[in-house]
């Protein structure tokens, strides 16, 4: 039988916060770092709301919930980095019974999945539906927070299973409840009020350091809220630049957008755009008024092993949620040569 926590709740007094204060260049907007640190989450403090679905997952198998809990926003001016103590408190409830549950925070910008403490997860058994499950855990960082910073519960995981703990096979709803007399860390209330006007911020994006490739697979249209496919609407991938960002990222704002690559096979029009793929703007939002060809073709007839270089400016023309920000790049589907197949682009760095 595997080793779980108890459900029971655990007592624990929350360590003080180290403040910030502001940095030696005077801007009230950059705070001190002082690591290790600590900070606190409440698991229904999150900006993802307190309704979390956790469904299967085809990449695992397990179930998993979709959307991640997302804290981002509370920590972007000063990430959480190895070493760090979170102090994680929970109260939920689920509508089925769970024999076997591991709550994990992550950071899904890097490589599409980083376990921020891999070994020191919460791990919780026999959960019966409707029943509160309440309690807490320090979680000591092996790994800091480069871009997002996210906590995701699944179940059905292989090292879940066993004769005391068989698999639910079924998708559940957990419901999170405000722990009393819990604060979350909010950096943002950490740092002093800034004393200068607030205006358009110019954000560099050199996505050969950024993405060592790109990997344009296959796009499939989406009607009705499912994904046809047997047919194919475009080749296309996402680019995150989460972890160049300390703010959000507002309209006037500005994008510098350089590149270095190298595509594994012609293209003759790259096009890219940015995009905001939050859940609380319904997975996709555009954030520029013109997707004119003028103004989202970045690049013209590239050829396969050849070197490009692009530079492209975009102007950000509406507000974001700021917690999944992308740029989207892709090139059209040709009917007629069932062409060009999907791609990868190799950054070339100087």
């Amino acid at each position: 039988m595997k080793k779980f926590l108890s459900c029971a709740a655990i007592l624990c007094v929350a360590t003080t916060l180290l403040l910030t204060g502001c940095a030696s260049t005077g801007k009230a907007s950059d705070p001190v770092s002082v690591h290790p640190r600590d900070y606190v989450l409440d698991l229904s403090d999150s900006i993802t709301g307190t309704t979390i679905n956790v469904v299967y997952n085809q990449y695992g198998p397990n179930y998993q919930s979709d959307p991640a809990i997302d804290y981002t926003k509370r920590v972007r001016k000063d990430k959480p980095k190895a070493g760090d103590t979170i102090q994680v408190y929970y109260k939920f409830s689920t509508d089925i019974d769970i024999p076997a549950v591991r709550i994990s925070l992550i950071d899904p910008t890097v490589n599409y999945w980083l376990e921020l403490a891999a070994d020191d997860a919460i791990m919780l058994e026999n959960i019966k539906a409707g029943e509160i499950v309440e309690g807490s855990k320090d979680i000591v960082l092996t790994n800091s927070v480069s871009g997002e910073f996210k906590v995701y519960i699944a179940y059905d995981n292989a090292d879940l299973i066993d004769d005391d703990h068989p698999a639910v096979n079924g998708p559940a709803v957990f419901t999170f409840y405000d722990v009393e007399g819990i604060e979350s860390t909010d950096v943002e209330k950490e740092l002093p009020v800034s004393e200068t006007a607030k205006g358009p911020k110019t954000i560099n994006i050199q996505i050969d350091k950024i993405a060592g490739f790109c990997e344009i697979a296959t796009g499939h249209p989406w009607v009705d809220g499912q994904q046809i496919m047997s047919e194919i609407e475009n080749y296309q991938a996402d680019i995150s630049y989460m972890s160049l960002l300390e703010e959000e990222v507002e309209e006037g704002d500005i994008l510098n957008i350089t590149w270095r690559g190298k595509p594994s096979q012609d293209i003759s029009e790259l096009k890219m755009m940015p995009v905001d793929h939050s859940a609380s703007v319904g997975w996709w939002k555009i954030m520029i008024n013109d997707t004119s060809d003028d103004n989202v073709i970045i690049a013209r007839d590239l050829k396969a092993g050849e070197v490009f270089e692009i530079t492209k400016t975009f102007v950000i023309d509406t507000a974001s949620a700021s917690t999944d920000c992308n740029l989207r790049v892709w090139y059209e589907y040709d009917k007629e040569t069932n062409g060009p197949g999907p791609c990868t682009i190799i950054a070339v760095r100087n």
